[in-house]
């Protein structure tokens, strides 16, 4: 019987049976040499990539420092806040003060840090001043702020304005299976439903104050990349 080998989706018999055996172990070598250098060079970018990103930062202003540290902690806290409350609506009971307490945590220490590292504060005890440059990016940043927590609350109020009565409706109907007298005075919506209600718009003042934020942040990056 002759020997066969399967190689590449085809059987190879014969005399080929000598040879592709050892070809394919060079090109298995070859292959797995290659997925060493490229994991170690992966692992050599990783410092330049981390001084780069260092020098960027040391390079970036008070301003834009502190933005970014409101960018990022609003983030880092209310991402898993949303994540929980939506879910869980009763729980922003005890998560909406904790929520609040571990961003102000964050800032502190980022703004501490900032100032120690921030010379002008070293010597003069007095951040840098907002010059026209500044005032100028905050404005557009806090343009587009308002741009989007107005279509938020809009938005709010068109979605609670026509499913409030559906809500409430559905309520009802529910009541009245359950031999529940409901009338015009009583009629009532959820305390489920209310509660998502506050937690969406809570969100559209948390995006907008990440879109003034987000705003200035990039108003900076333009200018640094031009």
């Amino acid at each position: 019987m002759s020997e066969s080998v399967v190689w590449g989706g085809y059987p190879a018999t014969g005399i080929l049976t000598r040879f592709l055996p050892s070809a394919f172990q060079v090109n298995q070598t070859n292959l797995q040499m290659s997925c060493w250098r490229d994991i170690v060079s992966g692992i050599d970018y990783i410092p330049l990539a981390f001084n780069s990103v260092a020098r960027k930062v040391i390079h970036m202003s008070f301003h834009e420092k502190s933005a970014w540290a409101c960018l990022v902690g609003i983030g880092v806290v209310y991402v898993p806040y949303f994540t929980v409350v939506l879910r869980f609506p009763m729980a922003a009971l005890g998560l909406f003060g904790l929520s609040a307490i571990a961003l102000v945590v964050i800032l502190v220490v980022f703004h501490t840090v900032n100032a120690i590292a921030t010379k002008s504060i070293r010597s003069h005890g007095e951040a840098p001043p907002v010059d026209e440059l500044d005032q100028r990016i905050e404005l557009k940043a806090a343009k587009w702020a308002g741009f989007v927590l107005s279509i938020a609350v809009l938005s709010w109020i068109i979605i609670a304005m026509y499913s409030a009565p559906v809500i409430g409706a559905s309520a009802a109907e529910q009541g009245k299976l359950a031999g529940n007298e409901i009338s015009g005075l009583n009629f009532a919506i959820p305390v489920f439903s209310a509660m998502v209600a506050v937690h969406w718009l809570f969100a559209g003042f948390v995006i907008a104050n990440m879109a003034y934020y987000g705003g200035i942040v990039l108003g900076y990056r333009r200018i640094a990349s031009a």
